[in-house]
């Protein structure tokens, strides 16, 4: 995998193509002077470091761009596993790729300890109020081009994996997703498995759609498989019901043009605990089929219809093919 542009590219029935140059990414309105929401995701491997490690570790951090009100905060979610030891620090940095920036944003690392753990999600946001390292509205167009990465980095200071902060740019309407996964089983201790999704779904012509998707996992049971689209209802109170409890998916998402990437077997007897990072592409059965209907697509945003329907992803893994993860699509809007 390249860097995360590579689910650009929506095959199937509806022969779309949706691939663009790094220059054609939307430009943030200078300090938020139009309201606007946009999804990035990084996907973060080793090739992508300066100079390249060759690593397991894999990572995948979703950025929401805000601009509204005459203010700026891109908030994030990442999930990152495999690491050969816990992270020094976790940052942004300005500069594309394969070259090496000055940090502009530390997630974790300084004021705040990065989780002593060889996996785990992560959430904050970069506004124009930090202190230390505000987000300007020339750093926001470079995050816009695709000109600032996040990158893990270990206790010699150098980096681990890495990801560029992409976008997904077509003439079609696209509608990102981020599903922030938890454990089907409901539990909420502070070292349970976690998850980070993106998904981005396209308007074909027609009516038809198509959709791609990026996701991490750590501390699961086994390493994932695939993703189910299923209806958040069917999945019970919470979206969490019993572990192992098999649904009917609507939509299922096998890794398409890449395997898995995933931690390696741990040693016999040790019960470490696995994550991985699958991606791929969804296409609809037919042309011009549809996978998720625009109630359901807005059924997480305010003012969604009455009735709207939402929907869940599930992750299965080689250890519960019914589903370790779970976690409902958020629409950015």
């Amino acid at each position: 995998m390249r860097n995360a542009r590579y689910v650009l590219k929506l095959f199937g029935v509806m022969g779309l193509v949706l691939q663009m140059p790094p220059s054609a990414h939307p430009q943030p309105a200078p300090h938020g002077e139009h309201g606007m929401r946009t999804l990035f995701v990084a996907a973060l491997e080793g090739q992508h470091v300066v100079p390249a490690v060759a690593t397991d570790a894999s990572g995948t951090g979703a950025f929401t761009l805000n601009g509204e009100g005459g203010r700026m905060a891109i908030a994030y979610d990442l999930t990152y596993q495999a690491l050969p030891k816990p992270p020094r620090r976790i940052v942004l940095r300005n500069f594309g790729e394969g070259g090496v920036g000055k940090v502009v944003h530390v997630i974790c690392g300084e004021a705040s300890p990065c989780p002593q753990q060889a996996g785990a999600t992560l959430k904050g946001e970069w506004t124009d109020r930090d202190v230390a390292l505000p987000l300007t509205a020339a750093l926001a167009r470079e995050a816009a081009v695709g000109r600032v990465y996040a990158q893990i980095e270990d206790e010699a200071g150098q980096g681990v994996v890495r990801g560029q902060i992409t976008t997904y740019d077509t003439m079609l309407p696209v509608q990102g997703f981020i599903a922030r996964l938890r454990p089907r089983s409901g539990a909420a201790s502070a070292d349970a498995a976690s998850g980070t999704g993106a998904f981005f779904l396209a308007q074909a012509p027609g009516g038809g759609q198509a959709m791609a998707y990026q996701v991490t996992i750590a501390g699961t049971e086994g390493a994932p498989t695939k993703a189910l689209i299923v209806a958040s209802a069917a999945a019970g109170p919470g979206a969490a019901p019993r572990a192992g409890a098999p649904l009917q998916p609507l939509v299922e998402a096998l890794p398409q043009r890449l395997p898995p990437r995933m931690a390696a077997e741990p040693a016999p007897g040790t019960g470490e605990r696995k994550g991985g990072t699958i991606a791929g592409e969804i296409a609809p059965p037919r042309a011009g089929a549809v996978i998720l209907d625009r109630h359901t697509r807005t059924a997480n945003a305010p003012g969604a219809p009455a009735g709207a329907e939402k929907l869940s992803v599930i992750i299965a893994t080689e250890a519960d093919p019914n589903g370790e993860l779970i976690g409902e699509l958020t629409p950015v809007e």
